[in-house]
This record gives structure tokens, sequence and C-alpha cells, in this order.
């Protein structure tokens, strides 16, 4: 009988080991963990959606930082659209032994005056894409710019980017010491809690200010070389290590691929950077009318591409808004990428880059959707 029971308490044991060691291998941030309406994704929400509480015995807990338009009941985030698109953070939570794990999410719930996703201008009931003789899959409907952006509707070419100087001219720049506590909360990491994403090496620190010790302000277009403009632009300033930010110093960026590098007299922000640098770069042109030169800043052909190829993030999208409740103006480039070959055209394309290229536009189906987005 003791035997057995010895037995009896081996087996259980492993049994219990066993589930333990499960579960600590899973991670629940890496599953899917919302499910939307079809046609929508985060970026892009008018309906109700669904939340999962619940992986291999792990209770996900959920919070809405702002309840008002995003409230959750049970599984379900319950969606209040309003006249403007607004910005809304959820953090998932679940616990692991005695240490709580936490994951940001930023959802997008689109103003009542924006279309839905997917819905094409001028659309009737019963309509089936494709019907009209000439339509090529991928085609864009011309974009409306309403709310911030109405007054560009109609503009092109040096009237647009004049016009787009001075939406994005009425702002309220902000002392030095308020852009650190702005930079905590603007570039933060969205798959991180309370970590700053720095630039160029992409390393994560703690969004609390430290006098530079683990982290300071790189200016993406040099102070030094945009004379008459305000030093501290947020749009213009990332957070960054410093030993990074003083080796970059104020090199004009060159092209390359990999990581972040000294390269050809100038500096390589990396493949996870080069797109944020180059929106980075045209709002620093139309705001302060510098003009891009490679000797100066880098080749406009160059900064081109890498938006192409590196196109908006949720990084991006969250830290263009933060920067407009603080300093009251916005990066166009970040809410309306499609600006970038209105004003500058396209990339010339070589027969080394041309099927990257291709393959970038039909891949970014993020950005296709945010190209339609209208911000109010």
């Amino acid at each position: 009988m003791k035997i057995r029971k010895i037995v009896l308490f081996v087996i259980i044991s492993l049994f219990l080991v066993s589930c333990k060691t499960v579960n600590d291998d899973i991670n629940p941030f890496e599953e899917t963990l919302m499910h939307f309406a079809d046609g929508e994704d985060q970026f892009h929400v008018t309906k109700d959606f669904t939340l999962v509480t619940e992986i291999e015995d792990i209770k996900i807990y959920w919070k809405s930082l702002n309840s008002d338009v995003i409230s959750i009941v049970d599984d379900e985030a319950i969606v209040a659209r309003t006249s403007n698109d607004e910005f809304v953070t959820l953090i998932a939570s679940y616990k692991l032994g005695d240490e709580e794990k936490n994951k940001s999410y930023l959802i997008i719930v689109l103003g009542l005056e924006t279309e839905d996703p997917g819905d094409e201008p001028g659309d009737e009931p019963g309509d089936e894409p494709g019907d009209e003789p000439g339509d090529e899959p991928g085609d864009d409907p011309d974009i409306i710019f309403t709310g911030y952006y109405a007054s560009l509707n109609g503009l092109t070419g040096s009237a647009l980017k004049d016009e787009l100087r001075a939406i994005i001219s009425s702002n309220n720049y902000i002392s030095d010491s308020i852009t650190r506590t702005t930079l905590e909360k603007s570039d933060i990491d969205p798959t991180k809690t309370n970590q700053l994403l720095l630039i160029y090496d992409r390393k994560n620190t703690n969004n609390k200010w430290d006098s530079g010790k683990t982290w300071d302000r790189e200016h993406v277009w040099p102070k030094s070389k945009i004379p008459g403009a305000a030093e501290w632009d947020l749009h213009n300033l990332r957070a960054s290590t410093p030993s990074v930010n003083s080796s970059r110093g104020n090199l004009p960026f060159r092209d390359s691929s990999g990581g972040y590098k000294k390269i050809d007299g100038g500096f390589y922000p990396g493949d996870a950077d080069k797109g944020d640098v180059a929106r980075i770069i045209f709002y620093v042109n139309v705001r302060w009318n510098v003009p891009i030169t490679r000797n100066s800043i880098g080749e406009l052909d160059m900064f081109l591409r890498w938006h192409i190829e590196d196109p908006v993030d949720e990084f991006e999208i969250n830290r263009n808004q933060v920067i407009f409740q603080n300093q009251k103006n916005r990066n166009p480039f970040i809410d309306h990428p499609e600006l970038v070959e209105m004003i500058y055209g396209n990339p010339t394309l070589s027969s080394n880059n041309e099927l990257g290229y291709k393959i970038n536009l039909f891949n970014i189906s993020n950005l296709d959707l945010l190209n339609r987005r209208v911000i109010v």
C-alpha cells in the first residue's frame, strides 16, 4: 500500500512539473489576441471585436485606457465611434508565477466621417470591384483629405507643398526640458511596457529621463544643418543611445543594408529605421523649407526608396499622435504616406532594386489601408 502511494505521488508530481513546463514555455503575446471584423485590423476599427482571454489555462486580462471609445465587457471590445479618429491603447496582461507580463496595443477607431476600410468611393450596393473596364487589381481611389488636411484637396505641385507647410507650421514648440517628458511617451516600444525603443540600435531602456545616462535626444536632421529651425521640434527628435548618437554626429545619411553603420562618409540608420528617418526628413524639408541634398542630409531618391521599403508602423502612428497632443502639429507623411509620391514623385528604379520595390508595393497591406484612412 505504501509503495502504491509513493508511485502515485511520483506520477502526480511528474504531471504537475510537466504542466508547469508547458505553461512556462507559452508566451500568449506571440499569439493572435484580437479578432476583428472582416476587412478591419487594429489600425482601422469601426466595429466591435473579440479579445482572447485564455490560452492554455493562462488567464489574460484586458484594460482600455479610453473606455469612452473602447469599453471591455468579458471578451468583447465594444467600439463607440466619434466624429474624429480616436487612438486607444489596450493593455493585455497575464501572470507567470509572481511576475506580471504586460503588452500594449494601439487601436485606431475611425471617425464617423471616415469610410469603413475596404469601401471604395462611389460604390453602390450590389457593385462588385473590377466591373468597370480598365480596372486593375491594386488601383487606389483618389484620396480625399478632411479635417486637419482638408485644405489640401485639389492642390498639386508647389501649391500642395506650400499649403502642407502652412498646415504643419501651426504649432506650439515646447521647451528643452518638456521634450524629455514627451519622448518618454512618444518613443515607447509598442511591444513592451514602459520601455523606449531607441533609434538606430533598436535597444530598449526605461522611459524615465536620467540626465542622458542611458538615452538622449538625437536630432535626425542635425540641428547644425537646419539654421532657423526650432531646435526642439519633436518630430525631428528621437530617443537614442548616447554612444550611437555621438558616433553618428552630424553625418548625412547613406544607403546600405543590415544594421546601423558608418559608410561612404555618412551613416546608415539600419533597415528597421530607414523609413522612419525618411519621413522625418520629408517633414523637416516641408516644415523648415531646407533643401534635401547629398552633402547636407542625403539623396532624395534614397529617402524615397526607404519610405517604400520600410512602411509606416504602429510605433510611428503612436509617436505622431503623442507629439500632436503636445506640439499641436503632425507629420503628414505618417498620416498620409501617399503624400510622399504626390510631392516628391517616385524613386528612380535600377534593374537591381526594381523587383524588391514591386514586392514591397504589393505586400504592405497595412500601408494600403492606412492610405485610405482619413485623419480628422
